[in-house]
């Protein structure tokens, strides 16, 4: 009667023995074929299954389904023997609109499969039955009949030539019976005339329903009962219609039998406690389907203020028949709901303080069912002020209802945490879980704010690579957590909330002071990567000169490195002073801040938990106020070659430049006056006359300036702009120069902003453009070394002409030697008391003929003398 085709899947005898139990052989040419197991729930994935309906040249195959409630991607496919094919997915039986019908006009190849991932949700199944009917009348039942139900299989009251209009407009009328009851299930009818249902109801009264129109099953499945016999009667009008007519209707037969409770979990009423949920549902879930005729009832109560009952459930019973009434959950006037089928699983929040679920189903064995827990969830949250002490240093803060296990917080909050401190101590916070929804626009937010209401992180959920733990040292930490309105969502965007444990310690300070003078009215207070310490406090205590103000300028930004407070005062006691979120990168004009009044107190804390910025700070503090005609008081730039021009503006202005990098002392500033003359140079953040490497009244300066700041003065109206910018250094400074050019070199110790290790350096000068008169290089000392000391070595063309030791000096010495090409190579000990600061210009040597010349002058020329006795 039909060919079983199996594939390589089913290739083991067991598996196609299985496969054999679900396709049962019936007469009038129908077959029985469900999936594996079928009626117990399963939720993992189908194995491919195949089969062949043969049928002769005059007949076709109808697909015939009385259950379809499986994983969305679990299908049925009937294909003819063109290859066409039709397919049912997933919950077809939910679906109204759906026809539970597949037909072909051919013999047909049938397969059930899984295409996708299983939901992971318990499924009722598949069970369908495969009928031939004749191509010419496309019948699928005997009209004028009467069918015995007891043997207990589906009969298929299903239209001519379902699932299009019919073309017979007979009369027809067939009736079922039945050792018990029936039920006729409708999943399908529309009609113009009326199709009518006979026989006596379950109370033994004799009932006519007629049925007719485009909407009977609009919204769910309608379904009659009747004891021992049913007639139903119909014609089809021959009416043209722009929709299509017909009906697709389940008759049964079954026992009735006692309503009982006793498949129930838990039935009852119940008060619900935050910290006890409640488990329900049908006895055996996920193993059997539940039984027939029973009834569940459950009543959930909630007494405590500002709680919520919330419920998860999992759901699917036979679609037509199978019903649960929830009230309570949705506002009125929504609060009665009608589940039947399959529900997509939800959590959901009770909109009332009372929940009842009321289950029914009738006497022919149903589906998956159903399993839930209900929750009494804490709700409150309002302002709270929590304060830490050294008696009390713990705290955790959570939301509503996480320390008591619940699987998720309320809708709608607003809460808001202040944590309170001394500053002479840092609150570490450690937010160990972060979790919240995303269910709606905006999402759910945890706002972590400082004592100026700026945001430290706003997040919905802990990424991978985030840092948890954090260090605030301002005196005050806020939490603020905001959730939407949505009171029902998927499970799969349910989420736990955050938990913050926040601990006391005591600081441990650095401390320095700075009086700030007529001679030091400007200091640097970078860190250098907190060289001192990354676990502790520095703290600057700057005093103005009398009747001036305190501004610190910062070249680093703050955000995630540091921890930043500035008080208005002597002591952590005074007004804190807002310091507007420093960027990831400052460049150009520096941010600044000022004090009211002579004193200034800085406290800066290095963010032990940010793994990824390197840790420092830099900054400098002045007590000077500026002209308003002058521009503004300081530069700074983070990227070598960046170049910042200073249009020169006003008189008697001061500008400061400073390089932010890495303290390197091989650092250096390229300054670039153009035709600006009547400008002082200063090398290092400072006015004084020792630091000066350029004069108002001469051009020569130093191309490369080792260090991170150079001042810039200048005393009367000129014009013309400042270009600065820095670089990092190498082992060897090139330089060339014509007959007619000087210039200034120094080295990387001269003049140091922080002491520096021993080191070597060269300097390469090379004269160009002297073929007609050679008269060979000078260099001048015009600086006491210290113990720095090296070599000078001339080359005539790259010719080694003469190499002469210069030794440490206390005094100054002038060089000059014939040849094209110096290389100075200086060595210093390191420390702060070394350098070298010279001129370099041509020469006054007579060099076309004859040996190279050389004349030394020295007010420590006997210290020389023996390294000079092979000059001539």
């Amino acid at each position: 009667r039909f060919l079983i085709t199996m594939l390589s899947t089913l290739g083991t005898p067991s598996k196609c023995f299985i496969f054999l139990l679900i396709c049962t052989v019936l007469p009038d040419d129908a077959t029985v074929v469900t999936n594996p197991g079928y009626p117990e729930p399963y939720r993992k994935s189908l194995e491919k299954y195949r089969f062949t309906e043969t049928a002769d040249s005059s007949q076709g195959v109808a697909v015939f389904f009385n259950q379809f409630l499986a994983n969305q991607g679990d299908c049925v496919t009937v294909c003819d023997v063109e290859a066409v094919c039709q397919s049912l997915c997933g919950d077809a039986m939910d679906h109204v609109k759906m026809k539970k019908a597949l037909i072909v006009n051919s013999t047909a190849t049938i397969t059930m499969q899984s295409i996708s991932k299983p939901d992971g949700y318990f499924h009722t199944g598949i069970s369908m039955e495969t009928v031939l009917f004749d191509l010419t009348r496309r019948t699928y039942f005997q009209c004028n009949s009467t069918v015995d139900l007891q043997d207990g299989t589906p009969f298929f009251l299903v239209s001519q030539n379902y699932p299009y209009s019919p073309f017979d407009y007979s009369y027809c009328n067939v009736t079922f019976t039945s050792g018990d009851a029936i039920r006729a299930a409708i999943y399908d009818l529309v009609t113009v005339e009326t199709v009518v249902f006979e026989g006596t109801d379950l109370s033994g009264e004799v009932i006519r329903v007629p049925l007719s129109g485009r909407h009977v099953t609009d919204d769910e499945p309608v379904a009659l009962y009747f004891t021992k016999s049913l007639t139903v009667s119909f014609s089809f009008s021959s009416t043209s219609t722009y929709y299509t007519r017909g009906f697709y209707i389940l008759v049964e037969s079954y026992i009735q039998g006692p309503s009982s409770p006793e498949s129930c979990l838990n039935s009852g009423d119940f008060e619900v406690v935050s910290k006890n949920p409640i488990d329900f549902g049908t006895k055996k879930y996920g193993i059997d389907a539940y039984s027939p005729n029973i009834k569940c009832w459950y009543s959930f109560r909630n007494t405590f203020k500002d709680h919520l009952i919330a419920v998860y459930m999992e759901f699917e019973t036979e679609k037509c028949c199978d019903i649960m009434l929830i009230d309570g959950i949705a506002p009125a006037p929504y609060n009665l709901y009608n589940y039947q089928g399959f529900m997509q699983p939800m959590f959901q929040f009770a909109n009332s303080s009372t929940v009842t679920f009321n289950f029914t189903s009738d006497g022919l064995v149903g589906g998956a069912g159903f399993s839930g827990s209900v929750y009494n969830i804490d709700c409150f949250c309002n302002y709270t002020l929590l304060q830490l002490t050294e008696e009390n240093p713990y705290k955790e803060i959570a939301s509503p209802g996480f320390l008591d296990g619940a699987p998720t917080y309320c809708p709608n909050l607003n809460c808001l945490w202040i944590v309170q401190f001394s500053t002479d101590y840092e609150l570490v916070s450690n937010m160990s879980v972060l979790n919240l929804r995303s269910v709606d626009t905006p999402q759910d937010l945890l706002t972590v704010t400082d004592n100026f209401g700026r945001i430290l992180i706003q997040k919905n959920v802990m990424s991978y690579g985030d840092v948890s733990e954090a260090i605030t040292t301002s005196g005050q930490l806020s939490f603020n957590l905001v959730t939407s309105p949505v009171t029902a969502f998927s499970p799969s965007l349910m989420a736990s909330g955050f938990l913050v444990q926040l601990t006391l310690v005591k600081k441990n300070f650095q401390r320095k002071t700075i009086v700030l003078t007529d001679e030091k009215f400007m200091v640097d207070i970078s860190t250098e990567f907190f060289a001192k310490g990354l676990n502790m406090t520095y703290e600057y205590l700057i005093t103005a000169r009398p009747n001036r103000k305190v501004a610190v300028y910062f070249f680093t930004a703050t955000y995630g490195t540091v921890n930043l407070d500035v008080y208005d005062g002597p002591d952590a006691s005074a007004d804190s002073i807002y310091t507007s979120w420093l960027y990831d990168k400052i460049d150009g004009t520096a941010p600044s801040i000022m004090s009211t009044g002579q004193h200034m107190l800085i406290r800066v804390r290095p963010n032990l938990y940010n793994t990824k910025s390197e840790l420092d700070f830099q900054a400098m503090v002045t007590d000077l106020q500026p002209d308003n005609q002058c521009l503004q008081l300081v530069y700074t730039a983070a990227t070598t070659g960046q170049q910042v021009t200073i249009q020169l503006t006003g008189s008697n202005c001061i500008h400061v430049y400073h390089a932010t990098g890495d303290y390197e002392p091989s650092n250096g500033i390229t300054v670039d006056l153009g035709s600006t003359s009547q400008v002082t140079l200063y090398k290092g953040l400072t006015t004084n006359v020792t630091n000066i490497i350029k004069s108002a009244y001469s051009m020569e300066y130093p191309k490369f300036i080792y260090g991170s700041y150079v001042v810039t003065l200048y005393n009367s109206s000129v014009s013309g702009a400042v270009k600065y910018s820095w670089a990092k250094g190498t082992f060897t400074t090139t330089l060339t120069m014509s007959p007619i050019d000087t210039g200034i070199i120094i080295s990387e110790d001269y003049l140091p902003e922080y002491p520096i290790s021993a080191f070597e350096q060269q300097f390469s000068i090379e004269l160009i453009g002297d073929s007609t008169h050679m008269t060979g290089i000078r260099i001048e000392f015009l600086k006491p070394l210290g113990q720095g000391h090296g070599t000078l070595q001339m080359q005539q063309y790259n010719k080694l002409l003469k190499e002469i030791p210069y030794p440490a000096a206390d005094g100054t010495t002038t060089f000059e030697q014939c040849g094209t090409k110096m290389i100075i190579s200086y060595v210093s000990p390191g420390g702060s008391s070394n350098g070298l600061y010279a001129r370099y210009s041509r020469g006054s040597q007579s060099c076309n003929h004859g040996p190279s010349v050389a004349r030394i002058s020295s007010v420590f020329m006997s210290i020389l003398l023996g390294s000079l006795l092979g000059c001539t």
